[in-house]
């Protein structure tokens, strides 16, 4: 078990839990996590144009697009160290150069297994296999309803419940449509509920999953937390704390009955498979506010296949 390197991906809707994950695991002694990259599909597309690059200016302008992007702040790594890892790799060994931030940050903290905590990657599962495909999947999920009231709280993310609940839907439903086909037994759900109630089962789980030794320390992470969450993010506070239920079913207290009703119309079926309790509130002004939500989306999508349609034409004649 300890001979494993393969990567580690911690991913799943926003504000689900990943963060807390990802610091449970930073706290074992073989595994090193960095800040959330969002850059492998953009550059992974981008293969064939920087494979003309020189073969003296390549790495130095790779290194540049990292330390410009907006998470390089929140890798937890230098340009320096950057750098030194890419002088070890060559544009053949592709997945390597991709994940250089990840690796350069686990050897930077010495320890021989990288992983990567990308909520947003959940979306791009097939390109992660082609990449990694040896990867394991740990998708973080946590109750529909909680994930909403928490993004309703930040700057980022989907604004009221109805766009929140077809957020957290696709993420979920993709997530576990794309990992079990294409990770098989490597993929494991990790609930959000169960991680704060019973965390060392839990970790227990994943370490099983993942090919590692459980370590008590994982049950430490906030005692290390400050090193991998920068003050900026203050969204994370919270994992600076031991794990507590505090957070879970949010929304018995702070949802209003409408709202209820609003997102078991959009995401009750979700909710009902995952076992998630349903209230079945009815109120009838929930029911109008969803019907007129689905048919502005019928109409927009209406138009946008007309544009495409015309375009199509035009570009015919």
């Amino acid at each position: 078990m300890r001979g494993n390197t393969a990567p580690i991906f911690v991913l799943g809707c926003g504000r689900s839990g990943t963060t807390l994950l990802r610091l449970m695991l930073n706290s074992h002694s073989r595994i090193s996590i960095p800040g959330e990259t969002w850059y492998f599909p953009e550059f992974h597309a981008e293969r064939a144009a920087i494979a003309t690059w020189p073969e003296g200016e390549w790495r130095e302008r790779l290194t540049q697009r990292i330390v410009a992007s907006s998470v390089f702040p929140q890798l937890g790594v230098s340009r320096e160290a950057l750098r030194r890892q890419l002088n070890s790799l060559t544009r053949a060994d592709w997945p390597s150069v991709i994940a250089c931030a990840n690796a350069a940050f686990a050897r930077e903290e010495r320890k021989p297994r990288w992983g990567d905590k990308t909520p947003g990657y959940v979306r791009c599962l097939p390109v992660i296999k082609e990449l990694f495909p040896d990867a394991a999947i740990l998708h973080v999920i946590r109750d529909g309803r909680d994930v909403v009231l928490s993004f309703l709280q930040q700057w980022f993310g989907p604004n009221g419940i109805l766009e929140g609940a077809d957020y957290w839907r696709a993420d979920v439903e993709r997530g576990r449509r794309d990992g079990p086909r294409d990770f098989g037994k490597s993929y494991h759900e990790v609930r959000y509920e169960e991680l704060v109630a019973d965390p060392e089962r839990v970790l227990r789980e994943v370490c099983n999953v993942i090919g590692e030794t459980y370590e008590p320390t994982m049950l430490d992470y906030h005692d290390t937390a400050h090193r991998y969450v920068i003050d900026e993010q203050r969204w994370h506070d919270r994992t600076k704390s031991a794990p507590t239920r505090e957070r879970t079913e949010r929304w018995r207290q702070e949802m209003s009955p409408n709202d209820e009703a609003l997102f078991e119309l959009a995401a009750g079926a979700l909710l009902k498979e995952l076992g998630y309790p349903l209230t079945r509130t009815r109120a009838l002004n929930a029911f109008g506010v969803w019907g007129m939500d689905r048919l502005a989306k019928l109409r927009r999508a209406a138009v946008r296949q007309t544009k495409v349609t015309l375009y199509h034409l035009l570009h015919r004649a």
